[in-house]
């Protein structure tokens, strides 16, 4: 059962011994590449030198050089292992590995090493490199070198539940992607030791993983993914901890310690209902990426790719529906990354799975989808239409902002001050060069200060009176909003309607103090030359880069760099609007220490709003119409579908009568109206009509645990209620309906009634 588990997990490493080149249709070149910086490797190190193991890796504050030391001997022994590589089976390597290992125990990774930097390198990142190495190299090592390597993994995991056991004196539970990566190096090295025991402690240990959570670290039940206790990290940590959990189930099915059917089951849910909705076409938004998005590389396709083949995987062990739903899901995942990103680089094994699913026709892959989608827990929304999908991120009393930890995302300032991620047919707009050319003070959708900032402002920001959240009614509508408080400086409160088509963006700027404050309507990139067309009112403006007009206009349109990229903008108010057309150049290393100090250069149309930092509710409003031509934005603009009723520093609302749909947010506590909806408490609603029926929608984004949401509208409905949640109860029927929506346990979530509909006499 051992050797069996061995074999398993090399096939994903490695894959099949039968495999005849490095080269699969999904795999591309990488076996060449990888040989060449397998070969510089082997020329460049020396183990005889007591300091460095290679002359560019020398011992680092943060412990990082043990980490990059063992990738570089990670990478030397796939070459050597993988049927096809031009090293396969090299003798020459296969020394130069073995030196490597031995003179990691000797100077820095062992029982007995004084710990520095970093614990993540100490517990998590070295460990699981390291048994890696050991179980692909298992049959080139003594039993006695094989013990002695794997006693600083026991030293540093001899615990998978707990963490930072070597420097804290008292270490405290493993959460989330932290217990997983434990439970994993946990598992290996049990492997190799033939412990039983173990095996089924690792395992046994991912069981908190499991379930929902209500606090913390893990999966909500909308959906939401935090780490860090208050990060949203769906695309970072959760698909670091999805990848690990498919890669076990795979090795450990069948076996004594499989992991439950029921368990892969729920990871199916995890892709369908926490992963699924931040792909598009095959990249994963960023506003769920955390710091891994200052990252030069891998870039958002690298962790749709990781979510794809994970897919594949559980869909080796869940039952059928959730199986067929993976396999479907992944081939267009797959489909979209060949598409966008030609050769995605996958492993041996991975591009057999991926090519098991690619080539079979009885697969359909799945369509895109048409939804809005608000994850409370984590202060994110998603509309995604045809086309075209907007991401709204925010942050409040609950969720952090940004994060930035280990010199990583060191201008993220605003990266969750309501920043707008409008995606299309341009795919390179957030995918190539965008976070180190944009100016980071102009996010789209923001209202920032314009103060000067320094790395890592805002990270210990007081967030009183901070909230954030919204609504979704039916398949396809949604609002949100947030409270948004810079101390000292503005308190803004910002309001997205998602109607699919077309977005309103409205904002109340209620008090500022220094500096100005601006509201950022879009920093869209522009294609290679800087070209793209500008219309502003049906005349061409700002045609050079460097090129700037202050000017009020009922539309403006901006030419994608794509077929199907246009975006139209209609501005109901005719404020005064700045615009800028600009090159911008900027390095991975000012976002990250470890980046490239080599200068991007990209091309940026900006267009914002400046508010008077001395006057008091000074409001905004704008639209978004995606894919939307010059003339269809003119003629939208001339006669709009969606007229605001109110955007006050108490009320935001608007209504799309040819639709059925009027959504509303009220700011503050105390009876406030918009249309026909009155409301007593701070809440998010929304009302849909169709021909028959009529569906009212509530959420409070404050999280309350006490209290209730007042609510009455004049809407014709009545005769019967179809549905209702059992947060809401209906006190009257006629002449207008009453809604009382109890606060407690509700946790931000949309809850909603049905009514029969009414025709008014």
């Amino acid at each position: 059962m051992f050797d069996m588990l061995l074999e398993r997990w090399r096939f994903l490493l490695v894959g099949g011994a039968a495999a005849e080149s490095g080269r699969s249709p999904a795999r591309g070149n990488d076996g060449d590449k990888q040989s060449q910086g397998v070969t510089r490797f082997v020329q460049s190190m020396t183990p005889g030198h007591g300091e460095t193991l290679w002359s560019d890796l020398p011992k680092l504050i943060n412990a990082a050089d043990l980490h990059h030391n063992y990738s570089r001997l990670y990478e030397m022994t796939l070459a050597l292992e993988t049927a096809g590589s031009p090293l396969y089976q090299d003798s020459a390597l296969e020394q130069s590995i073995l030196q490597g290992l031995e003179w990691m125990y000797e100077h820095r990774y062992n029982e007995q090493v004084p710990t520095y930097g970093n614990w993540w390198y100490w517990e998590i990142g070295s460990p699981l490199l390291l048994v890696n190495i050991l179980c692909l190299m298992k049959e080139r090592l003594t039993p006695e070198r094989m013990v002695q390597y794997l006693r600083p993994v026991h030293r540093f995991v001899p615990n998978p539940m707990i963490m930072r056991t070597a420097d804290l004196p008292e270490p405290y539970l493993s959460t989330g992607a932290n217990r997983v990566w434990k439970s994993r190096a946990f598992l290996f090295y049990s492997l190799l030791h033939e412990d039983a025991e173990g095996i089924a402690a690792a395992r046994d240990a991912l069981s908190p993983v499991f379930g929902t959570v209500s606090a913390g670290d893990g999966f909500y039940p909308d959906g939401s993914f935090i780490q860090h206790k208050k990060f949203p990290y769906t695309g970072g940590y959760g698909k670091s901890l999805l990848k690990e959990l498919a890669e076990l189930t795979f090795v450990l099915q069948g076996s004594q310690w499989t992991i439950s059917k029921e368990q892969a089951d729920e990871m199916a849910g995890w892709v369908q209902h926490s992963f699924a909705p931040f792909i598009f076409r095959g990249l994963m938004m960023e506003m769920v990426r955390g710091r891994e998005l200052s990252r030069q590389t891998p870039g958002s396709h690298a962790n749709v790719q990781a979510v794809a083949v994970a897919s594949l995987q559980l869909a080796k062990a869940a039952s059928p529906e959730p199986a067929a739903w993976l396999r479907s899901q992944a081939k267009q995942w797959l489909l979209a990354l060949s598409e966008g990103w030609g050769d995605i680089g996958l492993g041996p094994a991975a591009a057999s799975l991926a090519q098991e699913v690619l080539q079979d026709e009885s697969i359909e892959p799945a369509e895109e989808k048409v939804f809005c989608k608000v994850f409370a827990s984590m202060d994110r929304a998603v509309s995604r239409a045809p086309g075209h999908a907007l991401g709204v991120s925010m942050f409040s009393e609950r969720i952090g902002s940004y994060e930035s930890i280990n010199g990583e995302n060191l201008k993220g300032w605003y990266t969750a001050h309501g920043m707008t991620y409008l995606y299309n047919s341009d795919l390179r707009v957030y995918a190539d060069g965008f976070w180190p050319t944009v100016n980071p003070h102009r996010l789209p959708g923001t209202t920032v200060s314009t103060v000067p900032r320094q790395n890592g402002f805002g990270l210990n920001r007081p967030l009183l009176g901070q909230f954030a959240g919204g609504v979704q009614c039916g398949q396809d509508s949604g609002l949100v909003g947030m409270e948004l408080v810079e101390p000292d400086e503005f308190r803004a409160r910002k309001s997205w309607f998602l109607f699919g088509e077309v977005y309103v963006c409205l904002g109340t700027v209620l008090e500022g103090a220094a500096g100005a404050t601006e509201t950022i309507v879009d920093n869209r990139m522009l294609n290679q030359e800087g070209s793209n067309v500008l219309l502003i009112d049906g005349q061409e403006g700002v045609k050079e880069s460097g090129d700037t007009l202050a000017s009020s206009p009922a539309w403006m349109h901006l030419s994608g760099s794509v077929p199907g990229a246009d975006v139209g903008y209609v501005f109901p108010d005719a404020g005064l609007l700045q615009v800028l057309r600009e090159a911008r150049s900027g390095s991975w290393r000012e976002l990250d220490n470890k980046g490239s100090a080599e200068l991007v250069t990209r091309h940026y149309l900006t267009a914002w709003f400046e508010h008077d930092a001395t006057a008091k509710d000074e409001g905004y409003a704008y639209m978004l119409l995606p894919g939307a031509s010059p003339q269809e934005t003119a003629r939208y603009a001339a006669e709009p579908g969606i007229h605001i009723l109110a955007c006050t520093r108490e009320v935001h609302a608007a209504a799309e009568p040819g639709q059925g749909r009027l959504a509303a947010f009220f700011w503050e506590d105390g009876v406030k109206s918009a249309g026909p909806i009155t409301c007593d408490r701070r809440a998010s609603v929304m009302v849909k009509e169709s021909e028959e029926r009529i569906e009212v929608c509530v959420a409070d984004p404050t999280h309350a645990e006490e209290g209730t949401i007042e609510l009455e509208l004049a809407i014709p409905a009545g005769r019967e209620v179809i549905a209702c949640s059992e947060w809401i109860a209906v006190t009257q029927l006629q002449p207008t309906v009453k809604l009382t929506f109890q606060r407690k346990g509700a946790k931000g979530a949309t809850q909603c009634v049905v009514f029969s509909k009414i025709e008014a006499s």
